[in-house]
Formats: structure tokens, C-alpha cells, sequence
């Protein structure tokens, strides 16, 4: 498939889930009783083509934002920029937990220590173990949120090089 495509697809189908959410239907299952946060590296097992593409999302570097504009301690910005935390077996610090500090597969799945222990040919319990996306996406994605504008005003040149790069390498795709 053309790049340019792929790209529609998933625009498409962002804005299709993000129109579910904003409507609040739950497409999910429910998180197995006492799960863990196990962190994204666990999931490139199985899902290293899903891994791959989470990796050029935002998610991926929501921490480092923070990071560059001295906020990584401030948890009214932690818990959106983070994996799972407040929350048991969620994002402490990233000393103690480096693994959860992005937004990562556990965020949107739920927490997937069982998941990682089935059988990848046990579909069905495979299934039964994970959360589709659905509801936890408006913790943060809320646009009747306060943000504090100052904040956001200090992320802007960290985000412009982000896009800038992100620009780059689309040109690049587009150019082979």
C-alpha cells in the first residue's frame, strides 16, 4: 500500500475511534482481575509490526515532552504523559519504572501481564486477556480540560522538531 494511503487509513480510523469515544460507546473487554503493567518492550513478542508503528507516535515520546520542559515530576502532567500512573503496578518515577514512563500498550489495553503468558496460538485466551481501546483515551484527551497555557507554550519548539522531523521523513517516504 502507498505510503500516502497508509497514512489516510490511519487518520481514518483515529478519527473513527476517537468519534467513539467522544460518543462514549465501550468497545472494550474487560482487564483480567489482578493484571499487572508489564511496559510496550513485552508486547514486541507478538506485536512487533504494532510495536514498530506505536514507536512513530507521540505516545511514544509523551515522557520526554515533559522532560524538556521540566515537568516530569508534576503529576497533573505525569498522569497523561505516563503508563498507568496513581494507579497498582502503574508509573512511579523513571528510576524505578522506566518501562511505563510513555503512553504505551498497556494504557490503551489495559494492564497485560496475563496477556504476555498465554500461548500465542491460544487466540481465543489471548482474546479473553487484553482490552480493546476505548474509554481511558479521555483521561487526557479532553478538550474540556484545563491545560495550563504556559506549559503548552514551552512544549511548542519541542513539538515543532518533532513535526519538523516527522516532515522530514515523510518527505524522504515520498521521494524513494
Amino acid at each position: 500500500m502507498h505510503y500516502r494511503t497508509r497514512l489516510l487509513v490511519a487518520s481514518a480510523a483515529t478519527v473513527a475511534i476517537a468519534g467513539l469515544v467522544t460518543l462514549g460507546l465501550d468497545i472494550s473487554a474487560e482487564t483480567p482481575e489482578g493484571a499487572t503493567y508489564v511496559g510496550s518492550a513485552k508486547c514486541r513478542k507478538c506485536h512487533s509490526k504494532e510495536l514498530r508503528q506505536w514507536k512513530k507516535t507521540p505516545h511514544a515520546d509523551a515522557f520526554d515532552i515533559l522532560t524538556t520542559v521540566g515537568k516530569d515530576a508534576d503529576p497533573e502532567c505525569v498522569k497523561c504523559h505516563t503508563t498507568g500512573y496513581d494507579e497498582d503496578s502503574g508509573f512511579v518515577d523513571h528510576a524505578s519504572t522506566p518501562e511505563l514512563a510513555e503512553v504505551g500498550c498497556d494504557m490503551c489495553h489495559g494492564a497485560s501481564s496475563e496477556h504476555i503468558i498465554v500461548d500465542k496460538k491460544d487466540t481465543e485466551a489471548g482474546k479473553a486477556t487484553i482490552a480493546m481501546p476505548t474509554g481511558p483515551c479521555v483521561k487526557c484527551h479532553n478538550p474540556h480540560l484545563d491545560r495550563d497555557a504556559e506549559v503548552g507554550k514551552a512544549a511548542l519548539p519541542v513539538l515543532r522538531k518533532k513535526l519538523e522531523a516527522l516532515q522530514a521523513r515523510i518527505d524522504a517516504l515520498e521521494a524513494e
